[in-house]
């Protein structure tokens, strides 16, 4: 899935029209796209550090959001990604040592991948506990906050601002 505008494609592969009036239906502009574009290029050169709010209230709003994008746009393949972390969880109570090193491994070696020098690889562990919970809550949760606006997001182009 394409996510946070550092993609390059060709427009002539896309419909233009249609891709800005499901635009104006929906919220996720890079899972539209996505289900528009085949072929996504990710450049390194192309990223950018964003600073997001921090908090448990924004962060909790944001991974909602998140998870429900991906749940409107490919609700089987959220399920099953819900899963494979379910799995993790219930391997993790029988091998918890394991998996609190395993996970913490996987981050490390992912964030050195990208390049991205911070130290939130620590919270690997904590952070396969709570995304269930988050996943589940992303799912069945009504509404989000996103720019200062609650929206209720019922099909992927039946979107309602309710502030």
């Amino acid at each position: 899935m394409t996510w946070g505008g550092g993609v390059t494609f060709d427009r002539r592969d896309i419909d233009i029209e249609g891709y800005i009036a499901d635009l104006r239906r929906t919220i996720s502009d890079d899972a539209l796209l996505a289900e528009y574009v085949d072929d996504v290029v990710a450049s390194r050169e192309l990223v950018n550090e964003v600073r997001v709010p921090g908090g448990p209230r924004a962060t909790y709003e944001r991974l909602t959001r998140f998870v429900t994008i991906f749940y409107r746009f490919a609700p089987r393949r959220t399920l099953a990604i819900l899963a494979v972390f379910l799995a993790v969880v219930v391997i993790g109570t029988l091998a918890p040592l394991a998996v609190a090193v395993g996970v913490t491994a996987l981050a490390y070696d992912r964030y050195r991948a990208l390049g991205v020098d911070r130290r939130t690889w620590l919270f690997a562990a904590p952070a396969a506990v709570l995304a269930p919970l988050l996943g589940v809550a992303g799912i069945v949760r009504p509404t989000f906050v996103w720019g200062g606006r609650r929206y209720r997001w019922e099909e992927t182009f039946d979107v309602t601002i309710l502030e």
